[in-house]
């Protein structure tokens, strides 16, 4: 059934809702509310530099983008390269782009596909310094995704609302990407994480990009590396913006637990599956607040969801 607020612009739907409490569709249940967590305090989002990942010598950086990998799924990337006034550029066009009329969002493209080219390099960097962390050959996870996957970005626009502490911004899911790149809002937060249990703030992070695990990702590695539930919160007096680029192995790919990092000690945890079924299944799952691989059943053994 499609709501009738599914044809409406975000902003439509959020001016309707003015300054009183949003309707019951988007309420959630009493248990499922966003709440603010004391042990938030104690956790810090990892920080990796992927200029330093090229080093061989860099053990140290190395080390960092293990332990954030195999305890996070996710890391702030710092040292990308990107210039400052170039990502104020982009966050400045994302946000005339939700305030532009339809006609004129339509003619937005120059800046976005510089920015594909330059999120796509820093993506090939992370995902080869992802696989020397497993001791293969740098072209590892990209040839098994493929030289040509596929890439697609979406803007992002969070209006304020009334009553944050009753609805999400996004509910909470995993990404279906290899990699996903973030370039969130330099002012107002909202993007969490959850960890040991407890969602934690994402900081606001300013030039600074967030590199998200995806379940692509989890299934080539064999559950190695894993994809984080994540949800965005709201602002009551604050719109927020983010740019996410999502890298997705060829639709045609067949991907599954490579042979290499199959052993007794550690069997294969997914069935090989073809990614074109995996997008297919994505947003049914995501309506029923289930991972892809769970929803499709192509998980093999539950112990992927385990600590390392």
């Amino acid at each position: 059934m499609v709501h009738r607020d599914q044809r409406k612009l975000v902003q439509v739907v959020a001016a309707d809702v003015g300054l009183v409490a949003p309707s019951g569709r988007y309420v959630l249940s009493e248990e499922n509310r966003p709440t603010t967590v004391a042990q938030q305090a104690k956790l810090v989002i990892p920080i990796v530099d992927v200029s330093r990942l090229a080093m061989p010598d860099d053990v140290e950086e190395a080390a960092k983008l293990r332990s954030a990998l195999q305890s996070w799924g996710l890391f702030v990337v710092t040292g990308h390269g990107m210039p400052k006034e170039f990502l104020d550029e982009i966050l400045e066009a994302t946000r005339k782009f939700f305030h532009l009329p339809l006609e004129e969002k339509q003619k937005c493209g120059d800046l976005l596909h510089e920015y594909t080219l330059e999120s796509g390099r820093v993506t090939m960097d992370v995902l080869k310094a992802m696989a020397k962390l497993l001791n293969q050959e740098e072209g590892f996870f990209i040839n098994m995704v493929g030289e040509r996957f596929k890439s697609y970005s979406r803007f992002t626009y969070y209006p304020p609302c009334p009553r944050p502490d009753l609805v999400n911004g996004l509910k909470p899911h995993t990404d279906n990407s290899v990699i996903t790149l973030l370039l969130m809002d330099k002012d107002v937060g909202g993007l969490q994480v959850l960890k040991d249990g407890h969602w934690v703030d994402v900081p606001v992070l300013g030039n600074d990009l967030l590199v998200v695990v995806g379940k692509g990702m989890e299934i080539v590695s064999n559950a190695i590396f894993k994809a984080p539930w994540h949800r965005v919160v709201t602002s009551a007096d604050k719109e927020r913006l983010s740019l996410a680029m999502f890298y997705q192995p060829e639709p045609e790919r067949i991907i599954g637990p490579p042979e290499v990092l199959v052993h007794e000690k550690r069997p294969a945890m997914f069935k090989k599956c073809l990614v074109q079924t995996l997008a297919d299944g994505y947003w049914d799952a995501f309506a029923a607040g289930d991972r892809t691989v769970d929803f499709l059943n192509v998980r093999i053994n539950a112990e992927a969801d385990a600590e390392l």
